[in-house]
């Protein structure tokens, strides 16, 4: 067999090899950038876990309010909340006419508020 005729079958494979590897990165660039992507995702689920492991925290802090001395006194809620701000475990809060409590954490404003009417079920949950 000749080796000058196979110099167009070369050049040809050639062509269709850099073809089909242009493809797979325009497929694989799309599922790395923009929305959708893997970035995208990871950073969303990223936000979602923060907020969550927040809840977590404001929910076991008024755990402790309902089980310490302080939620027995008439200004019970109020010192509590106060001595959390002081310590930095909360930026602010506001207590409500309706009982619940609007906590500002992370920069983020949560609600603690009374689930269910036996009173002692309670939630918190995003607000904004």
């Amino acid at each position: 067999m000749n080796y000058k005729d196979n110099k167009g079958v070369t050049m040809v494979a050639l062509i269709v090899s850099v073809i089909a590897m242009l493809i797979l990165v325009s497929i694989s660039l799309g599922a790395v950038i923009g929305e959708g992507s893997i970035f995208y995702r990871a950073s969303a689920g990223t936000e979602i876990y923060k907020e969550g492991a927040t809840i977590e925290v404001i929910e076991e802090m008024m755990t402790k309010y309902q089980t310490s001395s302080y939620a027995f006194e008439t200004d019970g809620l109020q010192n509590f909340l106060t001595k959390q701000k002081d310590d930095k475990r909360i930026e602010d809060f506001e207590i409500n006419e309706d009982k619940t409590v609007k906590i500002v954490k992370d920069g983020k404003n949560f609600l603690w508020y009374q689930e269910g009417k036996d009173g002692t079920n309670y939630k918190v949950k995003k607000i904004d």
